[in-house]
């Protein structure tokens, strides 16, 4: 009888590098359909959440008979409104968040103007105000170090759409007479927007900066505006792209090269110089940017939307034509 020689029971150094290798391209493969789906659920959210702020806005026009105020000071950093409430702040009862409005609005009535700047509840992180694409989320403090007292406050992804052109003009230093839904002071009605509200931007998304370090930065600051327009955009430059760097009082343009900002002088006085004050529309989703329209209804809009069409896009009553997006 012959006898076989008995095969070894463990793997031989050759077989065990062989599977490692097979493992490793599977993971390799794996990943990216694992990246994509975890994007795609990310950006699902993001267009839910903007739907959800759109929709607020509406049962807020319903409330009130118009449109929140873009901000409530100017946006040529002159101080002689100082009331820094913004068009989000104003809409957080109509979106769930109607106890730390009402603990804005208590500060603000004992503090004086501008006393949402300190509001007890500031730092809390609200869920449907941040885009889960972006890892910088929550931002809840502006100062130059986590232990700095002078914080203020939760950072939001959403911002409003306040027109085509710049924040601060010799024309208009104060941003009063955007021609977007959102600006300094603005009093938007829904029969304001003559280019058909599903034809005009009203709310959409920016990158936030974490600022410990070398600056701050207060791009899209729920509680206090600082006269800067930093939860405000503006079609005047495509959405996502980095060759036009915002322009912004407290910004920092070092922290996050997909948000570049030059940060500008800080102005007090009624006849500020036009300084070109712009923030435009970023996301991390690929290729697209997340717009809410004044209908209520929420689009992508594609980077590649050309100059003309994501111009008249940002206008409430430009009799501008729309073409694709």
């Amino acid at each position: 009888m012959t006898r076989h020689p008995r095969r070894p029971l463990a793997f031989t150094l050759i077989e065990l590098l062989v599977v490692i290798a097979i493992i490793a391209i599977l993971i390799g493969l794996l990943l990216p359909a694992v990246q994509k789906v975890r994007e795609a659920a990310a950006r699902s959210t993001c267009s839910n959440n903007v739907k959800q702020v759109a929709l607020g806005l509406h049962n807020y026009h319903d409330a009130i008979g118009r449109l929140p105020s873009g901000t409530v000071e100017r946006l040529d950093g002159n101080d002689s409104q100082a009331d820094r409430r913004t068009w989000v702040l104003m809409t957080y009862p109509y979106i769930e968040q109607g106890t730390l409005y009402s603990q804005a609005e208590a500060h603000t009535a004992a503090a004086g103007l501008g006393g949402s700047t300190f509001s007890p509840g500031r730092q809390t992180a609200v869920k449907p105000l941040m885009c889960p694409s972006d890892p910088v989320n929550p931002k809840t403090v502006t100062g130059s170090s986590p232990t700095d007292t002078n914080q203020q406050g939760f950072h939001s992804n959403y911002v409003g759409v306040a027109g085509s052109g710049f924040f601060d003009t010799p024309a208009d230093p104060g941003g009063e007479a955007l021609n977007g839904v959102f600006y300094a002071f603005s009093k938007t009605r829904l029969t304001d927007v003559t280019d058909g509200t599903s034809n005009t931007a009203m709310v959409s998304e920016i990158l936030l900066t974490r600022d410990f370090s070398p600056g701050h930065d207060i791009r899209g600051r729920v509680y206090n505006c600082a006269g800067s327009g930093g939860v405000l955009a503006t079609t005047q430059y495509g959405p996502n792209q980095t060759a036009a760097a915002d322009r912004i009082t407290y910004c920092n343009g070092t922290t996050n090269p997909k948000a570049p900002c030059t940060p500008l002088t800080v102005y007090h006085s009624l006849n500020a110089v036009s300084q070109d004050k712009v923030q435009s529309v970023r996301s991390y989703h690929t290729g697209v940017v997340t717009v809410g329209l004044a209908d209520g209804s929420v689009r992508a809009v594609s980077n590649g939307v050309t100059p003309s069409n994501w111009q008249a896009f940002g206008t409430r009553a430009g009799n501008e034509p729309v073409g694709d997006l």
